[in-house]
């Protein structure tokens, strides 16, 4: 249920940080509602998050039956991972329920609470959630439920017909950029279909899931007059920017072979609940274009990261260091 998506601090142009939006989630005052895709790319159910400074986070998800599934993220629980777990879910504005919910992991409890619409109706008129395990209990705010829990199931309506078919897929991700990620390795991937969306409200010019990570590539012509350096740190800083909270990154010394230059970084911004790491490459060809390739996710998935950049460096190295395949070609997936 944890899609942390740095994407959106890409630059809509290599000169324009600021111009971004992740249409993909719609923000309903502190809640996210956002669509969730099978990896056969159809439309599985929608949900709502809302994460809470001291590090919990309440996720409330619904399908198109009407199911509704819980989400309790509390740091450090130190759950017993795939135990069940006897709960009470006391609501402040009344209704309290015996339940049982499953540790997906140390941090993060599942509760299947079903069809029945009296869980919709106790959701929509409350404003807050005690949830008993033991002798401990968590509180959790339900701020402004009505207009969340609406826009929630308009997702559930809305999430089928916004699903364009095999077309739509095939424009999210392109052979050539598919090929290129198959090549260093990376088989496991989802696109992320934003057919739907304006192309200059893209966060990404094409974006996927493989694992526990999320990727995007954007390609647009840089102004002469800027180099790799500059182009690459603007995009850094635009990060920083987004982070919000402790930022660093770090950018390795450039590396120019047959007409293309090219640089590896890596950024970490730390918040209060959550840590997220990418792994970016940007390289400018001899025309200059430049391009800007990401994955991301939390700090754990570090090392993956850096193992998927650093082989998709290798391969794009190879393939500009290869006669059939001009340094140029490498750089334009749109």
């Amino acid at each position: 249920l944890l899609g942390v998506i740095i994407l959106s601090a890409l630059p809509a142009n290599a000169t324009d940080p600021d111009q971004q939006e992740n249409a993909a989630t719609k923000p309903t005052n502190v809640w996210d509602v956002r669509p969730v895709i099978t990896r056969q790319g159809q439309f599985d159910f929608c949900l709502m998050d809302h994460i809470f400074p001291e590090g919990k986070k309440i996720t409330i998800a619904l399908s198109p039956q009407n199911e509704i599934n819980l989400g309790l993220s509390i740091k450090n629980a130190d759950f017993a991972t795939g135990k069940y777990y006897d709960l009470a879910l006391q609501f402040l504005n009344g209704g309290s329920h015996k339940m049982r919910g499953q540790a997906m992991t140390t941090e993060d409890m599942l509760i299947h609470l079903g069809s029945d619409p009296q869980w919709m109706e106790m959701l929509t008129k409350n404003d807050g959630l005690d949830v008993e395990g033991g002798s401990n209990t968590a509180q959790f705010p339900l701020p402004n439920m009505p207009k969340a829990l609406s826009v929630l199931q308009d997702c559930v309506k809305e999430g089928p017909l916004q699903m364009a078919g095999s077309q739509a897929m095939q424009e999210a991700m392109p052979d050539k950029l598919r090929s290129l990620l198959l090549a260093a390795g990376v088989t496991d991937i989802h696109p992320v279909n934003m057919s739907t969306t304006p192309a200059p409200q893209r966060p990404a010019d094409y974006a996927w899931q493989t694992g526990t990570l999320f990727g995007g590539i954007r390609s647009r012509e840089a102004p002469i007059d800027k180099s790799l350096a500059d182009l690459a740190t603007l995009h850094l800083e635009g990060l920083r920017e987004k982070c919000g909270g402790s930022f660093k990154f770090n950018m390795e010394s450039e590396q120019d072979l047959s007409g293309l230059a090219l640089r590896k970084a890596e950024a970490e911004c730390h918040l209060a609940n959550r840590d997220v790491f990418v792994a970016a490459v940007y390289y400018l060809t001899s025309t200059h274009m430049f391009t800007i390739l990401t994955h991301e996710g939390t700090e754990q998935n570090k090392a993956e990261a850096l193992k998927v950049r650093d082989k998709l460096v290798h391969v794009i190295m190879t393939q500009a260091a290869t006669p059939a395949a001009k340094a140029e070609e490498t750089s334009q997936f749109r």
